[in-house]
């Protein structure tokens, strides 16, 4: 009689066979910020699909990204790919404060993007929270960004002073009033301020880099169809001038650390500058028509009225 019961051995060797193998996201050469990248994850779904879960900052908005793989799931809707996560237990939404305090949604964006490996991959953004509550509880235990010690790696940490006749690229505030206006607004520059013109420039939001390829060229994020309306586009920057930053405008002191990244391309030479601002950095300084570097080595201009 022929046996038709499988030991446990074989019924774990045929059920590792059956799972298809996904591609695990790819992150390349990938350096955490320590002003806006906290924790991070890895694991796999039932079916084998591996997944990396990222944590990070926006100002006033901490938000969790996913990444898998589109294999199979290359025509999944947002919200298939949310109810997903929550059928794999991976997170559980508050979709009732979510729908109190933000706009209609599901509270999940999904954008494909290539890895470092070329592999097509699902990147799935989540609100986590904001300054009118939390919005989703992740169910996986992350670990914390452990970055070097301030006194080994002075890059990440320094603070120090640059004088603006040594500094190549700076960033400029110009307190702007209005008679009819009791406050002021604070518009944001960009200052080249060497002798080579600037063919290119993009701002890129930290989520857009988030989600494009590790070490990216200007071309690669011009090209990269997800983020695409996340970049902001300067040309022909003079040597020794400026441009106003389109995303840079606001009526109050700021009460957030932010970075601003920075691509451009001068000489024919591409370069990624990136600029961390500290909370209440504003200089109030009253100066006649030379930028002048407050404490943290960041400038003001003068006020413009009218």
């Amino acid at each position: 009689m022929e046996n038709h019961f499988i030991t446990e051995v074989e019924k774990h060797d045929y059920v590792k066979s059956s799972i298809k193998h996904y591609p695990k996201f790819d992150r390349g050469h990938f350096f955490p910020n320590p002003h806006e990248d906290l924790a991070w994850a890895e694991g796999r779904l039932q079916n084998g699909r591996p997944f990396l879960i990222e944590y990070w900052l926006y100002p006033y908005t901490s938000l969790l990204t996913i990444f898998m793989s589109t294999l199979d799931l290359e025509y999944s809707s947002e919200q298939e790919l949310k109810d997903m996560l929550i059928e794999e237990g991976l997170i559980e939404f508050d979709d009732d404060n979510y729908h109190n305090f933000c706009s209609d949604g599901i509270n999940l964006t999904a954008k494909k993007c290539q890895d470092a490996s070329n592999n097509e991959m699902w990147a799935l953004t989540l609100i986590v929270g904001d300054e009118d509550g939390t919005y989703v509880q992740d169910k996986i235990p992350l670990k914390r960004y452990l970055f070097p010690d301030k006194n080994m790696d002075p890059y990440l940490y320094t603070k120090k002073r640059t004088d603006i006749e040594s500094a190549e690229y700076f960033i400029a505030l110009c307190e702007e009033q209005s008679e009819q206006e009791t406050g002021s607004m604070y518009q944001w520059y960009f200052i080249n301020n060497t002798s080579a013109p600037i063919e290119i420039m993009l701002e890129v939001s930290g989520g857009a880099l988030r989600i494009s390829k590790s070490r990216s060229t200007i071309n690669d994020l011009l090209n990269n169809p997800a983020i695409q309306k996340s970049i902001v586009r300067y040309e022909n920057i003079p040597a020794q001038g400026y441009v106003r930053l389109y995303w840079r405008y606001f009526d109050w002191e700021f009460d957030w650390p932010i970075s601003l990244h920075l691509f451009l391309k001068t000489a024919g030479v591409e370069k990624h500058v990136n600029f961390y601002m500290e909370k209440y950095f504003i200089a109030r300084k009253e100066i006649d028509c030379i930028p002048a570097l407050n404490k943290f080595g960041y400038v003001c201009l003068p006020p413009v009225y009218g």
